[in-house]
Formats: structure tokens, C-alpha cells, sequence
């Protein structure tokens, strides 16, 4: 599960949650599945999402060039938190 922190931040960014609750300071905020986010990644390039996980450091792409290397990886904590920022970046641009 990703931290309150961040799921703080997909919803101020607009991140569309369907379920699953965390509490903190009182407060219930939504929060996606690693699937749910690997699926929105994909609405929003057209691109398989790729994930790499080697021990502490998980990174995520789905931004890639036309010689079909990334553009540009995503690193987080847990591999939820690394597609969790790639959405991020993506939902931005």
C-alpha cells in the first residue's frame, strides 16, 4: 500500500480512486491497487507500463522513445510508489 502521503497527492492531482481506504489524522483517503495504477499509466501513453525491482529500488517507465527506450524512470520505495510517481509525471504533461 502506499503512503498517505501520496495517495494525498494522486487525489490532489485528479487521480480517479474507486476504493480501498487508509486513515490517518482522522481522515479516510482512497487509494489505487499497484493494477489499477498500472492501467491508468497505460490509458495515458499507449505503452505497456514497465516495472524493474533489483533489492531496495523499484522503478517504473511508460514513457518511451521511438527507438523504444524509456524516456524517462520513476523510482519509489515499493514498486506501487514507483508507478504511483510515473502516473504522476504522465498526468502532467
Amino acid at each position: 500500500m502506499i503512503s498517505y502521503e501520496l495517495a494525498q497527492e494522486l487525489k490532489a492531482a485528479g487521480y480517479p480512486i474507486k476504493k480501498h481506504l487508509i486513515t490517518r489524522y482522522m481522515r479516510d483517503i482512497a487509494v489505487p491497487t499497484l493494477e489499477e495504477l498500472i492501467e491508468a499509466c497505460r490509458k495515458l501513453t499507449n505503452e505497456p507500463v514497465r516495472l524493474y525491482v533489483n533489492g531496495e529500488r523499484c522503478r517504473a517507465t511508460g514513457d518511451h522513445n521511438s527507438d523504444g527506450h524509456s524516456a524517462q524512470w520513476y523510482e519509489g520505495a515499493t514498486p506501487i510508489d514507483a508507478v504511483a510517481r510515473l502516473w504522476l509525471a504522465l498526468h502532467t504533461k
